[in-house]
């Protein structure tokens, strides 16, 4: 019965650091797309200006 239990348990956990893993990839995701978004914006800032001299 012990044995069981311990299994339950594990499994809680496993699932519960594979959430983590999967929210924490999803956070890096997000802020890596805002990163990008706001580099191509410097870049086009960059560029219209260049074509504005």
């Amino acid at each position: 019965m012990a044995f069981k239990a311990f299994k339950a348990f594990k499994a809680f956990e496993v699932g519960k650091a594979l959430w983590r893993i999967g929210s924490g990839l999803g956070k890096f995701i997000e802020e890596g797309n805002a990163a990008r978004r706001t580099i191509q914006e410097g870049v086009s800032a960059m560029s219209s200006a260049r074509m504005a001299c």
